[in-house]
C-alpha cells in the first residue's frame, strides 16, 4: 500500500511539472465581494509566516479585436493586509499609455472596496472614483501618445484589511501586456488569459523560477464573409468568403512567492515570474474606399538580434541618442574639464562629478527623456 502511494504521488508530482497541466487548486471564491470571514479573520498567512501581506487570487485579461478598434483589459484581485509594512498597499498605481485626452473615460467598470472587520461584523468601505488621480509621466508628441498613471489611494486600509479592486478599461490601440505572477509578496494565485486576432504575431517568453500550473496557447479558425469585418481579421477583401483565426493563451501559477529586492539588486523586474509578450509583426489591411492597403510593420518592441541592433536603436531615437548630439548647454563645462585635467581617469572623475551637481533625479525610472534637453 505504502508503495503506491509513494508511486501516485511521484506521477502527481510529475504532472504538476507539466505546463498546461490544470492540477492546480484554483481559487473558489472570485465573485466579486464574495468576502469570507476565513479571510477577514487572517493574521498570518500560513504558507509564509513572515508574510506582511498576501495576494488571496489576482486575474487578468486582454483582448484585441484588431488594429483599428481598442483593446481591453480586466483585471480582479484581492488582498489581505498582514502588518503595518505593507501598508504602502493602499496607493494603487497603473501606468497607461494612450492618444486619449479624456484618460477617466477609458473606465468603463471600476470597483474597489475595503473590507474591514468591526465588532464581527464585515464592514465595506467603497472608493470614490472621483478621487483618481492622473499624472504624466511622458508625453511622445511625435508619435502622438502619452503615458499616464492612474494613483489610487484606497480609503480606510488597516492592518487586517482586506482589499478588492476590479475594473475593465478600454486601452488604446497599442500591444498586448506582459504579464507579472510575481509580487514583493506571496500570490496564491495568479492568472492572465490574452487573445488576439491573426493581424499579429507575438513571441511569448516566461521568466522565473516558479513553474506555471496553467500554460495553454492555442489557435481557433472560423469563416467570415467579405465586408463583414472589414479591416479587421488580415488581408483577405478580394475574397467572398475567407478565414480568420484568433490565438488564445492562457497562463496561471499557483503559490508564487514573495520577491525580496536585496541591495545591489538594480533590475528587480529581470527576476520576477512572469510572461514577457513581444510585438514582432502587425499584418493588416485597411479599406480606403476602392482602394486596398496591405501593410506589414515590424514591432518596435522586438527582442534584437545582438547589442550592436541595441545601441544603434537606442542611439537614433530622438528622446534619447539625438538628444546627446544637443551638447552647446555643456560645452563650457566640457572644455574646462579637458583643460584641466590630461588622464582619461581624471577627466570621467570630473565629469561624474559635474552630472551628481547638475542633474536631480525625479525619481522617474525611464529610458526617454520627457522633453528636449535646453540648447
Amino acid at each position: 500500500m505504502k508503495k503506491l502511494q509513494l508511486i501516485l504521488k511521484a506521477i502527481a508530482c510529475f504532472l504538476w511539472l507539466i505546463p498546461g497541466t490544470a492540477w492546480a487548486e484554483i481559487p473558489k471564491n472570485t465573485e466579486l465581494g464574495d468576502i469570507s470571514m476565513e479571510e477577514m479573520e487572517m493574521t498570518v498567512y500560513p504558507k509564509d509566516s513572515s508574510a506582511p501581506a498576501v495576494y488571496f487570487f489576482e486575474l487578468a485579461k486582454m483582448w484585441r479585436k484588431n488594429h483599428v478598434e481598442e483593446n481591453g483589459f480586466q483585471y480582479h484581485a484581492r488582498y489581505k493586509i498582514l502588518s503595518e509594512e505593507a501598508l504602502n498597499l493602499a496607493n494603487y498605481t497603473l501606468p497607461i499609455r494612450s492618444t486619449e485626452n479624456n484618460f477617466k473615460a477609458m473606465f468603463r467598470k471600476i470597483n474597489i472596496v475595503t473590507y474591514n472587520l468591526v465588532d464581527g461584523k464585515i464592514v465595506a468601505t467603497p472608493f470614490n472614483t472621483d478621487d483618481i488621480m492622473i499624472e504624466e509621466v511622458y508625453d511622445d508628441t511625435r508619435n502622438n501618445f502619452v503615458v499616464k498613471e492612474f494613483k489610487i489611494a484606497i480609503p480606510d486600509v488597516k492592518v487586517g484589511s482586506v482589499v478588492e479592486i476590479a475594473y475593465t478599461l478600454t486601452v488604446d490601440r497599442t500591444k498586448i501586456w506582459s504579464w507579472r505572477f510575481q509580487k514583493t509578496v506571496p500570490v496564491a494565485w495568479s492568472e492572465y488569459e490574452i487573445s488576439y486576432p491573426d493581424e499579429f504575431i507575438y513571441q511569448q517568453q516566461y521568466q522565473g523560477y516558479t513553474p506555471l500550473v496553467v500554460n495553454e496557447t492555442k489557435v481557433l479558425s472560423s469563416e467570415a464573409k467579405k465586408g463583414s469585418s472589414p479591416s479587421a481579421y488580415g488581408s483577405y477583401f478580394d475574397r467572398e468568403v475567407y478565414v480568420r483565426h484568433r490565438t488564445f493563451s492562457h497562463w496561471a501559477a499557483e503559490d508564487v512567492p514573495g520577491f525580496d529586492i536585496e541591495d545591489y539588486i538594480t533590475t528587480p523586474l529581470d527576476y520576477l515570474t512572469s510572461m514577457n509578450l513581444y510585438l514582432i509583426k502587425a499584418n493588416f489591411t485597411v479599406q480606403y474606399g476602392r482602394w486596398t492597403y496591405h501593410g506589414i510593420v515590424k514591432g518596435y518592441d522586438q527582442p534584437q538580434e545582438n547589442w550592436n541592433e541595441v545601441r544603434k536603436m537606442l542611439m537614433d531615437h530622438e528622446r534619447f541618442g539625438e538628444q546627446l548630439k544637443v551638447s552647446g548647454f555643456v560645452k563650457a563645462e566640457a572644455d574646462s574639464i579637458m583643460s584641466a585635467h590630461t588622464a582619461d581617469n581624471e577627466r570621467l572623475q570630473a565629469a561624474h562629478q559635474l552630472v551628481n551637481k547638475r542633474i536631480e533625479w525625479d525619481e522617474k525610472h525611464r529610458i526617454w527623456i520627457p522633453e528636449t534637453v535646453r540648447r
